[in-house]
């Protein structure tokens, strides 16, 4: 079976399923990224290595526990470690930060802040050294998925257009819905890298 077509089963087949993920018109806002040890996304993640599809999987991301740090609560994933959230997050004031680990040091920094009206930047920090900027703004367009249609998402943006960007989207009470890696260099190898996380399903039902 070519793997096309194994790729539209999987996603017809979990797009399909009789969970109700569509998120309803009234729903409240609860953070970001729901934070509630259960809490689950799973994502198909397609992988494209100088412009040839390499690799399609799903990756399953859940909470799994929580740790007490100076009295914030940072809860610990399993799973994908998705492209700045990392292993353990915390939501403090509605923005969302990861634990960095840098030799002996360890500190937080901010990933996500609530979509702002105009588009902002801010600072954040990688691999608990690397400064990078990162764009924010309040998405005016729906967003389709397999999963349905969502609106009032935040678009996150980090890199340039022409050499390397991540672009990411949030829907405010469910999560990351879509994440697309793009990497072209005339330099390091894959010279041409491209990668999409798409939300097949979720439940972000506990803590309600």
């Amino acid at each position: 079976m070519k793997l096309k077509t194994i790729i539209l089963i999987v996603l017809l087949l979990l797009s399909c399923s009789d969970n109700n993920n569509t998120p309803p018109d009234d729903q409240p806002y609860r953070g970001l990224i729901p934070a509630a040890i259960g809490n689950y996304w799973i994502y198909a993640d397609s992988t494209w290595i100088n412009q040839n599809l390499s690799e399609v999987k799903l990756d399953t991301v859940e909470i799994v526990d929580i740790i007490m740090r100076d009295s914030i609560t940072w809860w610990q994933l399993s799973g994908w470690e998705l492209p700045y959230l990392r292993r353990e997050f915390a939501v403090i004031n509605d923005s969302v930060y990861s634990w960095q680990i840098f030799f002996s040091q360890s500190f937080k920094s901010l990933v996500y802040i609530p979509p702002p009206d105009t588009m902002t930047v801010y600072e954040s920090t990688i691999s608990g050294d690397n400064l990078i900027y990162r764009t924010a703004e309040l998405w005016n367009e729906p967003i389709e998925i397999g999963l349905g249609t969502f609106e009032g998402c935040g678009r996150y943006i980090v890199g340039e257009e022409e050499d390397e960007r991540i672009e990411e989207f949030i829907a405010p009470g469910v999560g990351i819905i879509f994440v697309e890696w793009v990497h072209d260099s005339t330099w390091s190898w894959p010279y041409d890298y491209h990668m999409k996380m798409v939300l097949v399903d979720y439940d972000v039902s506990n803590g309600d």
